[in-house]
């Protein structure tokens, strides 16, 4: 991951990601290894500080495995999400 160029490579080529998706990956880097909280990324990607639903969280939680792979992204049940990469 490069996070001064907003870049993410998975086996040597280029992962393009949505701004959102970069935020949601960026708040899962900056907490190296701990869990972050449904409720936090909901309020993260929501919009005029409303947070997204249920569903968009999955839907980006979705994407993102499915760009950088399906393990990249663990759920900790009851606790949140945490980045593997």
């Amino acid at each position: 991951m490069d996070f001064e160029n907003q870049r993410v490579t998975v086996d040597g080529k280029r992962v393009d990601l949505t701004p959102l998706e970069w935020l949601v990956v960026e708040r899962l880097a900056d907490r190296s290894g701990r869990a972050v909280a449904r409720a936090e990324i909901a309020q993260l990607i929501g919009k005029d500080n409303v947070p997204a639903s249920d569903n968009a969280v999955a839907v980006h939680l979705y994407n993102l495995r499915r760009k950088l792979g399906r393990d990249a992204i663990e759920t900790i049940r009851g606790r949140g999400f945490r980045l593997k990469l």
